[in-house]
């Protein structure tokens, strides 16, 4: 089996309907226009170019889990579970 790309692997998961509503931060070390826009065209709720810090990684979080608990209200009690975990990161 060949091995899947994180677009291959996105547009499983948006074609899903129980994995629809996941959040989905690509992160990637390409950091060309092209990339970021092909991910934000398959439905990535973000783009990280490596390397990226801790605060810029959690206010990526928060800004998909924002959106995404507008259509899903469990959202927020994953993303402040998560929220926990990344404050006890350096």
């Amino acid at each position: 089996m060949a091995p899947m790309s994180g677009y291959d692997l996105l547009k499983e998961i948006r074609s899903d309907s129980g994995l629809a509503q996941v959040c989905f931060l690509m992160i990637s070390a390409e950091p060309s226009i092209e990339r970021i826009v092909a991910a934000r065209k398959a439905q990535a709720d973000s783009y990280l170019v490596k390397p990226f810090n801790a605060d810029t990684l959690k206010i990526k979080i928060d800004e998909a889990f924002k959106t995404r608990n507008a259509a899903t209200p469990c959202c927020g009690k994953v993303r402040d579970r998560l929220a926990g975990t990344l404050m006890q990161l350096p």
